[in-house]
C-alpha cells in the first residue's frame, strides 16, 4: 500500500462558542477537515494553507500552532487504497467569510456538534483529542 502524506487545517472563527470550519461530505454524510497531499518542495505549514485556501477559499489564514498528525488507511479519487499521515494545524483568519472560488462545500460548526457529524474516526477521535487546545 503507498504511503501519502497530507496537511491540512483547523480553522477557527473567534466568537463564544469557538465554532471550526469544517469540509461537508455529501457522499459520505458526515464533516471532515480541509486539507490535502503535500507537493515537491512544500513544508508541511505551506501545504496546511494553501489547501485550506484552495478547498475553501478562505484568505489571510495565519498558523496559530500545529495540533499534531494522525494517521488512517483512506481511498484516493481513483479508487486506490492508501497509508495517509496527516500533519493539522490550528488557523485564524481576519476574513472568515466564504468567497465563490471555494473548491468544497464548507460551513461552520460548534465543536461538540462537529465531532458527532464526523464522517471518518480517525478525524472524530483527533478533534477529540485536541478539543481543549482550540
Amino acid at each position: 500500500m503507498n504511503k501519502v502524506i497530507s496537511a491540512g487545517g483547523v480553522v477557527i472563527r473567534n466568537n463564544p462558542n469557538k465554532q471550526i470550519l469544517l469540509t461537508i461530505y455529501t457522499h459520505i454524510k458526515g464533516l471532515g477537515f480541509p486539507k490535502g497531499h503535500v507537493e515537491d518542495g512544500e513544508t508541511f505549514e505551506q501545504t496546511a494553507i494553501r489547501e485550506v485556501t484552495e478547498e475553501t477559499g478562505l484568505t489571510e489564514l495565519k498558523i496559530v500552532k500545529k495540533l499534531g498528525s494522525y494517521s488512517k488507511i483512506a481511498t484516493e479519487r481513483d479508487g486506490t487504497p492508501v497509508s495517509k499521515d496527516i500533519h493539522m494545524y490550528l488557523m485564524e483568519t481576519d476574513k472568515p467569510d466564504f468567497h465563490k472560488e471555494a473548491e468544497e462545500k464548507y460551513d461552520w460548526f460548534d465543536i461538540d456538534e462537529a465531532i458527532n457529524k464526523m464522517a471518518v474516526d480517525e478525524d472524530r477521535n483527533f478533534l477529540i483529542k485536541i478539543k481543549d487546545e482550540i
